[in-house]
């Protein structure tokens, strides 16, 4: 199943799977690298009503996440708050998941996330938050379970960084942010 994640108590509609080791499907590759193999994260709740991630159709490359809470937060314009999930997760070594705002939140009440694209990295181990952010005119309530933002795994490599008298030569070279014409 496309399903990545669901709560174990089962309100994702009857899919519920083991709430201590989920497969997150990936078609580019798996922690070694092998075209088509599945990816997989294992995730604990740190909180039995915790809600784990879940992908809303079978093209989502984000995972939902929701908020756990034990009463709501007010979010004032401006105000930042940690939103807790109720989980940790272990992501193999060579990816990390990223964690962007949901489209919707942020066009209609401006709730985004404080530093754009949050990351966890692989040897993070504990709960997961989200750092929200109210860029709109109004107070926004968030309620436990509320899908806040989504996430996204990605393989990244670690360069190794070397001194160098001279750089290659480009057609931008030194050209900064605004160096381009409109």
């Amino acid at each position: 199943s496309w399903l990545a994640a669901a709560n174990t108590a089962g309100a994702t509609g009857g899919k519920i799977i083991s709430p201590q080791s989920i497969a997150v499907a990936t078609s580019a590759c798996n922690q070694q690298g092998k075209e088509g193999e599945i990816m997989k994260v294992k995730f604990k709740k740190l909180n039995n009503s915790a809600i784990l991630p879940e992908f809303q159709t079978s093209g989502s490359a984000g995972a939902d996440l929701s908020a756990c809470l034990s009463e709501k937060i007010t979010l004032k314009p401006m105000e930042r708050k940690i939103i807790p999930l109720g989980f940790s997760m272990e992501i193999p070594e060579g990816f990390e998941a990223q964690i962007r705002a949901r489209s919707g939140l942020a066009i209609k009440y401006g709730i985004s996330i404080i530093n754009g694209i949050g990351t966890i990295d692989s040897d993070y181990r504990g709960e997961v938050g989200v750092l929200l952010v109210n860029f709109g005119q109004e107070e926004f309530e968030i309620t436990h379970g509320m899908r806040i933002a989504q996430m996204v795994f990605t393989k990244f490599e670690t360069p190794q960084f070397e001194i160098a008298e001279d750089l290659s030569e480009t057609n931008r070279n030194q050209g900064g942010y605004i160096s381009h014409p409109r």
